[in-house]
């Protein structure tokens, strides 16, 4: 097992020729396994095995922090400056400001591949570990838990409002926005700018229930099967508390 750090914001980086025509190699290389393999949607070479390439020819590749086992990676401290800037030539912040790196990310030197019930695909084992500042779920005691059931009160229902809730986070909605980018006001018309903010807070949303269905599989599949009468209420639950984080975030960025 490795370990790298989670990129951050920089510049886009321009590659050589013959950079490029390793790329371009390296793609053949996954069609040719892929044919190879038809039982897989995709390959991705080893990363023991992509580094080395990186290594031959100066290609820019985010370099292991540490090898080693599973229990080292999981001790490993979290809250140091990325390393990113520098490996790029950038200066450090000005004023000593902390420019943190959003966490690690863990995974095998050797590809491990799993079978799951998302869709019939196989994946890779990888994982993140991110400090406080960029998690995108919320501590379990700043939500509620379900009380018990009565008559009038569903628990299934309550339990799972209160994982999607969970999710709902600023940090959530800034990597949402990281892909969709904020409305220009000022060249965009109100129409314009409404309807990108409505295209943000659905892929809020979205991004939640995809998560719901990937870390609370058996919980939301039991839940839509046994009461859905009630997704549509739990997902307008959802929208509300998006809503909520949108303008939040709206208001503090005027």
């Amino acid at each position: 097992m490795h370990l790298q750090g989670l990129k951050q914001n920089v510049p886009s980086v321009r590659y050589t020729t013959a950079q490029c025509t390793l790329l371009l190699q390296l793609l053949c290389c996954n069609i040719i396994m892929h044919t190879t393999m038809p039982c897989f949607d995709a390959v991705y070479l080893d990363y023991d095995v992509c580094t080395r390439v990186f290594k031959s020819c100066g290609l820019l590749y985010a370099e292991p922090l540490l090898t080693g086992t599973l229990q080292a990676m999981l001790d490993f401290p979290l809250g140091w400056d990325s390393k990113i800037p520098a490996a790029l030539g950038l200066p450090p912040l000005p004023g000593h400001i902390k420019n943190l790196a959003e966490g690690v990310v863990v995974k095998p030197l050797k590809n491990i591949v799993i079978e799951t019930t998302r869709g019939n695909e196989p994946m890779r084992v990888i994982f993140k570990r991110k400090i406080e500042g960029f998690q995108e779920t919320k501590p379990r005691e700043k939500v509620s838990r379900p009380k018990k059931a009565t008559a009038e009160y569903n628990q299934d229902y309550e339990l799972v409002k209160c994982e999607m809730l969970l999710m709902v986070t600023p940090q959530r909605l800034m990597n949402v926005i990281s892909k969709l980018g904020v409305p220009d006001t000022a060249v965009e018309s109100q129409r314009e700018v409404k309807a990108k903010w409505n295209t943000i807070l659905n892929g809020l949303a979205a991004d939640v229930l995809e998560e719901m269905a990937l870390v609370h599989e058996d919980l939301w599949k039991a839940f839509k099967r046994e009461h859905a009468q009630m997704v549509g209420r739990v997902k307008s639950d959802l929208k509300r508390e998006c809503a909520v984080t949108v303008k939040e975030y709206r208001e503090k960025n005027a």
